[in-house]
């Protein structure tokens, strides 16, 4: 009643005016009062039922907070057993990867000594061999590149050659540029008979193979010599290496005639070995990719005279290379063909200064030419 602004006392007040609006409006004051009064009975009986319904759910809260909490620690003892469980199958996986490598480690150091008591044994056996004075395998090398030097000056002295130029390199001079430039073009320049000197060349490697037959400049003879096919500018190789392939092979002829008839016989083509050896020559010293300007070589002094000594050193290289094959007669061309370059490729290391000096050095060094 007093959030309407009045008490009992007015109520009472106005009931004993007795007076007509005034006691109607004093009726509606007193009704007023008892619905406020039943109301706020109601209100606050509904409060406290809330209170006390609040309270119960809280303390079941509670309950079931303290059972997740057991729950939680359960689940928490469960994963930290989970948890020791990976940890100790983790230190068993690196134990057995240390075990691991170790076991590695040994058998690396096994095969080490292994190996080096073999190579004991191997040094051992060499000294054996060629009856070095002293145990010691250093001394046995100092030996042997001693009788090595006393080698070289007695082949030096008995040839007038001078051995042992290994190393001393250096770049084509301006005259040996010359030279293999010139070399080089030809090996640009087709071969054609159409043109009189080349005619000529294949007319000097008619006469010192087929003698006795009329010159054809088309015909089966030159398969026979080794050609791929009847016409020689219409060969492969020919194309390939220019006029400088049908000048090696003029030169061969000419220097070695008995071969160029033994390989007749045989029915080894001796033209296609020329060939072989004229392009792996040519590859070698850089003719090829024009890259023999730049490059270091002992031989150079080689070309201070002419281009035909590329002929020559071709003629001389394919002689060693028929050699090879009277020695193995199952070796290929190829293999001829590379033997012969190794043995050529020894000499030219030494450092002639000419074509003879070349001769007097393969002579010294067991090569026959």
């Amino acid at each position: 009643s007093y959030q309407y602004g009045f008490t009992k006392s007015n109520v009472d007040h106005g009931l004993e005016i007795g007076t007509g609006s005034r006691l109607s409006e004093s009726n509606e004051i007193a009704s007023t009062f008892t619905r406020t009064s039943e109301r706020n009975i109601s209100v606050e009986f509904n409060r406290e039922k809330y209170n006390d319904n609040q309270s119960g759910e809280d303390e079941d809260e509670d309950e079931d907070l303290d059972d997740n909490s057991y729950s939680s620690n359960d689940d928490d003892g469960y994963a930290n057993e989970n948890i020791k469980d990976i940890d100790e199958e983790q230190e068993e996986r690196q134990y057995q990867i240390q075990q691991q490598r170790l076991r590695e480690h040994f058998k690396q150091e096994a095969r080490e000594r292994e190996s080096q008591t073999q190579s004991q044994r191997q040094r051992k056996d060499v000294v054996g061999l060629f009856g070095a004075s002293s145990n010691s395998f250093g001394s046995f090398l100092k030996s042997a590149k001693k009788a090595a030097v006393n080698l070289a000056k007695e082949v030096s002295e008995q040839h007038g050659v001078k051995l042992g130029s290994l190393g001393k390199s250096f770049q084509p001079s301006s005259q040996q540029l010359k030279v293999l430039n010139k070399v080089a073009s030809q090996l640009q320049t087709r071969f054609s008979r159409d043109k009189r000197d080349h005619l000529a060349l294949l007319k000097t490697i008619w006469s010192k193979s087929f003698p006795s037959e009329s010159f054809h400049e088309i015909g089966p003879q030159w398969q026979l010599l080794g050609f791929q096919k009847d016409d020689v500018e219409a060969d492969p190789k020919v194309l390939s290496l220019g006029v400088v392939g049908i000048r090696c092979l003029t030169r061969f002829a000419q220097d070695f005639p008995k071969d160029v008839n033994r390989c007749l016989k045989a029915r080894i083509p001796v033209a296609e070995i020329v060939l072989d050896v004229a392009y792996a020559l040519a590859s070698f010293l850089g003719l090829m990719s024009m890259s023999f300007c730049e490059q270091r070589r002992p031989f150079w002094n080689v070309f201070n005279d002419q281009a035909s000594v590329f002929c020559q050193l071709t003629s001389i290289t394919s002689h060693i290379a028929l050699l090879e094959r009277n020695v193995d007669s199952g070796l290929s061309i190829q293999d001829m063909v590379r033997r012969a370059m190794g043995q050529a490729k020894h000499v030219l290391d030494e450092g002639p200064k000419d074509m003879e000096e070349f001769r007097h050095i393969a002579s010294a060094l067991g090569i026959q030419v």
